[in-house]
């Protein structure tokens, strides 16, 4: 079982993990609880998660949040193997934007409270993204 925590302000520099994330940054104040904070990573590595197919996100049915804040991300896969990339619909099912090949990369225009999930060729949820304030690069490894 796994649990999303919120903070409503939380303290400078604060390291917590929830999930396999991480959140690095120094300043959340007013975040509303239907979306996790733009500073989130789930980070995944070249093995699928012991869930199998599916992150754990997914499971616990992440989905996109209101449109209120434009933000880009890229994404760039520096491995070896193709990599999905999808987008977690409002109703928490992958929708599949991007097939990227070695070396290749793919930026778009997405919003904060819309988290992208990267899976190996085979659909294998490698991790799960959020988008920051500024135009953030997912580098796959």
């Amino acid at each position: 079982m796994h649990t999303l925590v919120f903070f409503s302000r939380p303290k400078a520099a604060r390291t917590k993990k929830i999930l396999g994330a991480e959140r690095r940054g120094t300043s959340s104040a007013g975040l509303k609880k239907f979306a996790l904070p733009n500073s989130w990573q789930i980070r995944g590595n070249a093995k699928a998660l012991e869930q199998g197919r599916k992150h754990p996100a997914e499971m616990a049915k992440i989905a996109s949040g209101p449109d209120l804040f434009a933000a880009p991300i890229a994404f760039q896969n520096n491995s070896a193997g193709i990599r999905k990339v999808y987008w977690l619909d409002t109703n928490g099912e992958r929708q599949l934007y991007r097939e990227l090949k070695p070396g290749e990369s793919y930026e778009l225009g997405t919003y904060l409270s819309h988290p992208w999930v990267v899976t190996d060729a085979d659909g294998n949820a490698l991790g799960l993204y959020y988008p920051d304030g500024q135009k953030r690069t997912v580098t796959l490894e």
